[in-house]
């Protein structure tokens, strides 16, 4: 988590230093950028103009705790978390179960009275001005086998569902509505398109890709819309860029002049790069993860790019073998997905500034161009602005092709007809504490199950 606060808080990374090597670290000093105002209230200075700074603060790793607790606790107070938040933490078995229950010392917090468009008709403000949390108990459940997920969910064990593309297949139509037999029973299904992108990176540090045309080529090869259909139920959205869609700078009708689909394109400029039909062109690595369900994916893209004449060696790693590849760029190209920490662009286009090579992972692009556009779009408040100029630096990345993008993907959640106010949050850190069930609504239908 140090990555959101370096070189952002005066004195703050001289402070790390010095404490580095120290046994113990003193938290008694005083930080130039730090300063404790009243017992619930601290200043912070930047060192420079972040307009993102504020989104930061609401991420995990930047929540205040106490102290003492930290004290007591030591490395195991991650299973001991002291906070102010809605619940307590009454039972807490990673591979099993969790068990949340409400706290009787939470501030006084109420459901709010105004949502978004729709939210009133959708029922999603009918626990209006009541005070949080809403229900007293909260029990979270680890299954790994999704088919042992999804049949549990089919007996009412559990309220709400995480689908994977996998499911999909199951409990969608042809529509990509739910299934009929499924809205019998009162299941709801909510699905929204995430703040993240699918893509394959370049090692810019490796000769081959260097060379622009081989990227663009490459590009041009992988059928981003049958990857949609095969892998997504064709529920995801192309990526023509970096920027997912719902951030600002993103533009719908926008096309990548390389991620439309079309090989011949790509033959013409596989020849131009000097490798005619693949011709004299070195096979290809490409990593990827096991646990993450990618190797069909890559495999895939391995097989669009055969249809050029380029030869790609999919080789297979645990995740932390691959994030360790990734970080010690130890590989030709590798394939990912990046999620949003936060509602800002420049949470993904920081991704590809060349001074972040050292602090993110698997960068290894440099563009005085894009460097440049970067450095001027990020310090500007939110706005016009600045969103013509993020979408301006989405474009000139598209051209680029530091990455083949691939996909923005949707998430699949399925509910029971008993559970009130669930709606998709990006970033549900507590979303929990606005949860509500109908007890009668599920004793009566539990019945049909």
């Amino acid at each position: 988590g140090w990555w959101i606060f370096d070189q952002q808080i005066k004195g703050l990374n001289e402070w790390r230093t010095q404490n580095a090597s120290q046994n113990e670290t003193n938290y008694e000093e005083d930080i130039e950028g730090l300063k404790l105002i009243d017992k619930y209230t601290f200043q912070i200075k930047l060192v420079k103009a972040s307009p993102q700074f504020l989104y930061a603060l609401a991420m995990p790793g930047s929540f205040v705790v106490a102290k003492e607790a930290v004290t007591h606790f030591g490395n195991e107070f991650k299973n001991h978390p002291v906070g102010t938040g809605a619940f307590t933490l009454s039972k807490y078995d990673q591979t099993n179960r969790i068990i949340y229950l409400k706290n009787p010392t939470f501030r006084e917090k109420f459901y709010p009275s105004q949502g978004e468009e729709g939210d009133e008709r959708k029922g999603l403000l009918s626990d209006a001005g009541k005070r949080l949390p809403l229900v007293d108990r909260v029990v979270v459940t680890t299954l790994a086998d999704r088919q042992a997920q999804w049949k549990a969910f089919k007996k009412a064990k559990f309220d709400i569902l995480e689908m994977d593309n996998k499911l999909t297949d199951e409990t969608l139509a042809t529509d990509k509505r739910l299934k009929m037999e499924y809205r019998n029973l009162g299941m709801r299904l909510i699905q929204s398109p995430k703040l993240e992108i699918a893509y394959f990176a370049f090692n810019h540090e490796d000769k081959t890709f260097k060379n622009a045309k081989i990227r663009q080529a490459m590009s041009l090869a992988y059928d981003r819309e049958e990857a949609n259909k095969l892998f997504y139920q064709g529920t995801g959205v192309v990526a023509h860029s970096i920027i997912p869609p719902g951030l600002s700078g993103y533009t719908k009708d926008f096309k990548g002049p390389y991620s439309e689909f079309n090989l011949d394109q790509a033959k013409a400029l596989l020849a131009q790069a000097g490798f005619p039909e693949g011709k004299g062109l070195p096979e290809i690595t490409i990593q990827t993860a096991v646990e993450t369900g990618a190797p069909e994916q890559v495999e895939f893209f391995a097989k669009c790019m055969e249809k050029i004449g380029i030869k790609v060696h999919v080789s297979m790693n645990t995740w932390p073998e691959l994030i360790n590849k990734v970080t010690k760029k130890q590989y030709q190209m590798y394939a990912m997905a990046k999620g949003a920490d936060y509602p800002d662009a420049e949470n993904f286009l920081g991704l590809l500034y060349c001074p972040n090579n050292a602090a993110t992972i698997g960068s290894s692009f440099c563009n005085p161009d894009v460097d440049k556009m970067f450095e001027e779009a990020v310090i500007l408040p939110e706005g016009e602005e600045r969103r013509l100029k993020y979408q301006a630096l989405n474009e000139k990345i598209a051209e680029e092709v530091p990455w083949i993008f691939g996909v923005h993907r949707t998430k699949f959640y399925l509910t029971q007809a008993w559970v009130k106010n669930y709606k998709f949050m990006e970033f549900n850190h507590n979303q929990t504490q606005y949860l509500n069930v109908d007890f009668e609504v599920k004793k009566e239908l539990r019945k049909k199950f």
